[in-house]
C-alpha cells in the first residue's frame, strides 16, 4: 500500500502491521506484486486496474481484483490470481472485518 494516502490509513486500521507492505509511490505498490513482494496490492480503483498493474506494475500474470468498495474512497483489493484459494481467503477475512464492524465486534471484544 502507498504510504500518506487513504489507503494506508485504512490497510493499517483493518490488518496487522506486521502484514503489511508500504511502498513510498504507487509504482513501488504495484511492482510490489511484480516482484513477489506482495501478494495483494490495496489501492483505488484506478490503482488496481488492469491497465496500471500491466503497464505500471509490470504485472504480467493473472490477477483478480475484489469486487466490494471498502470505504467512501473506491479502495480495491488485488490478488494474485495463480492462487484462487489465496484470493478467497483475503476476501473471507476482509468481509468478516466488515461484518464484525456491522454487528459492533470491536477489537476489544476480540480477546475477552
Amino acid at each position: 500500500v502507498e504510504q500518506n494516502t487513504t489507503f494506508y490509513t485504512n490497510v493499517y486500521r483493518l490488518f496487522p502491521a506486521r502484514s503489511i507492505v508500504d511502498r513510498a509511490t504507487n509504482e513501488d505498490t504495484e511492482q510490489g506484486l511484480a516482484t513477489g513482494d506482495c501478494n495483494v496490492v490495496a489501492g483505488g480503483v484506478a490503482d488496481v486496474a488492469t491497465e496500471t498493474i500491466r503497464e505500471i506494475g509490470r504485472y504480467q500474470g493473472p490477477y483478480n481484483v475484489v469486487p466490494r468498495l471498502f470505504a467512501k474512497d473506491p479502495l480495491a483489493l488485488v490478488t494474485r490470481e495463480d492462487d484462487p484459494q489465496w484470493s478467497a481467503f483475503v476476501g473471507a477475512i476482509v468481509s468478516s472485518i466488515f461484518y464484525a464492524e456491522e454487528i459492533n465486534v470491536s477489537k476489544s471484544d476480540t480477546f475477552n
